[in-house]
């Protein structure tokens, strides 16, 4: 009596296994060149007390396990990585609104560069800042108008009254005014040039 394995069952095993071995070797090598640098790794060790072995340890057994659920289900992690790219451009849109201190609301008028420049010119009679546009800020002017890379981006003045919010978790406790660059209905760029 013959005892005959039916290798078809595990080729189609093999197979099906192929684009989760895929993903993983993907996220090995993606992970590999993220890696922290040796410094980063002992501040996060003995901020964790942890030796350098058992964090050896406890990444195998984390990267181990992960990499056996991939294989088997990676149609699942599949289209959760489809779902976290989807999501990730918008959530960019998000971060960078909350960025900057002026929003749209806040938007006085169109200016040009040189407008601005005659606007605030530094007139110090002590001569402790410079006679140039913005005074202390120049250099601070030059990089906003650096940021100013598409021809059709605006430079606008903004206006922040008293106690006003400030993205997600701030308000400002005086006045507050300054130039923002405007590109395609978003901002992209500010200048503070006065608070109180």
């Amino acid at each position: 009596m013959t005892i005959s394995f039916d290798y078809t069952l595990l080729q189609w095993f093999g197979i099906y296994t192929l684009p989760g071995l895929a993903y993983v070797i993907y996220n090995m090598v993606k992970l590999y060149r993220e890696h922290n640098s040796r410094f980063v790794n002992d501040m996060l060790l003995a901020i964790h007390n942890k030796t350098n072995t058992q964090k050896r340890i406890e990444d195998s057994i984390a990267y181990g396990v992960a990499s056996i659920c991939i294989l088997v289900a990676w149609p699942g992690f599949i289209v959760w990585w489809l779902l976290q790219k989807r999501d990730e451009p918008e959530a960019l849109d998000d971060e960078d609104e909350d960025e900057f201190a002026c929003t749209m609301t806040h938007l006085v008028s169109e200016v040009t560069p040189i407008e601005a420049e005659v606007f605030n010119q530094v007139h110090d009679p002590l001569g402790k800042a410079p006679k140039l546009p913005f005074g202390h800020l120049n250099k601070a002017w030059g990089c906003l108008l650096a940021e100013m890379t598409e021809p059709a981006d605006q430079l606008w003045s903004f206006f922040i009254p008293k106690d006003s919010a400030i993205g997600k978790y701030r308000s400002v406790s005086g006045d507050v005014r300054g130039y923002a660059i405007v590109r395609k209905g978003k901002i992209v760029g500010e200048l503070v040039v006065e608070s109180d």
